[in-house]
Order: C-alpha cells, then sequence, then structure tokens
C-alpha cells in the first residue's frame, strides 16, 4: 500500500490483505477490535474468517473507489494485526 505495506494488494476494488493467525481466539478478537473500529469510524469492510486465518478489504462503497478513509482504515487493521499477531499471507 503505497509502498509502506507491501502485504497489502491494491486494486480497483479496494485495498486488501490475507492474514494468518496463531489460533482461533486471536482470530475472534482480532474481528471483534475491527467491527468496533468499524463501528466507532462508521466505515465498514469486507470480511472472512475461519480458523486461523482472515482476510480483510476496505473499499469506500459510497464514492466506488479507494479513499483516504479506506487508507487510514488500513492503518487501523495493520495496528490490530500487531496486537493480535497476525502475519500477511
Amino acid at each position: 500500500m503505497d509502498g509502506v505495506w507491501p502485504e497489502w494488494q491494491v486494486r480497483a476494488d479496494g485495498l486488501h490483505i490475507a492474514l494468518r493467525f496463531g489460533h482461533f481466539d486471536a482470530v475472534q478478537g482480532f474481528i471483534t477490535e475491527l467491527m468496533a473500529w468499524a463501528q466507532r469510524n462508521d466505515h465498514h469492510p469486507e470480511v472472512s474468517f475461519g480458523y486461523a486465518q482472515a482476510t480483510v478489504a476496505w473499499f469506500s462503497h459510497d464514492v466506488e473507489m479507494v479513499t483516504e478513509r479506506d487508507h487510514r482504515a488500513a492503518r487501523a487493521t495493520q495496528q490490530l494485526m500487531t496486537t493480535w499477531g497476525a502475519t500477511a499471507i
């Protein structure tokens, strides 16, 4: 993402990242905190998850493009990745 986080895919349909966690409890904690951030900021990602993995995509559907809101959301995602021990895959 702008060369800062090379593990992010920057595509026309958003900023995407696939993550691996050590265990499901970490996935659950990450998702819970990510959704709380999304609610506070009124900006909501596409998320899918399983036992020890998750994918996150940020996109501003209201304007049909990637915006600064998505970059801010990706930065928040990066912080939560560190908190919950996630690595990009």
